[in-house]
């Protein structure tokens, strides 16, 4: 399994994830949020943020996210990873 930057699903996993470790920083940072996953410490590093998302993304791939047969499991997380950027970046308006 591979990631397949030629497959606009693959893309958006790489951008929404990129989005989601920015906002949830920004959010954590400013004092405004604290991080809800419960693998990660209330406020992580920028550092611990992107080293989680990449291990996971492996973890991931390996077992099957980007399977090339069925993308049903990449719209999935996609749509998970939205789901937060969406609540981040409300946050981060509702406060700035």
């Amino acid at each position: 399994m591979r990631i397949d930057f030629d497959r606009p699903s693959h893309r958006y996993y790489f951008v929404i994830n990129t989005l989601d470790v920015l906002t949830t920083y920004h959010a954590v940072q400013q004092g405004y949020a604290s991080e809800a996953n419960p693998f990660l410490p209330e406020d992580p590093s920028l550092t611990r943020l992107i080293v989680h998302k990449v291990l996971w993304s492996e973890a991931a791939r390996y077992g099957g996210l980007f399977w090339e047969e069925d993308e049903s499991f990449v719209h999935f997380a996609n749509f998970l990873v939205t789901l937060a950027v969406v609540n981040n970046t409300i946050i981060i308006i509702d406060n700035e």
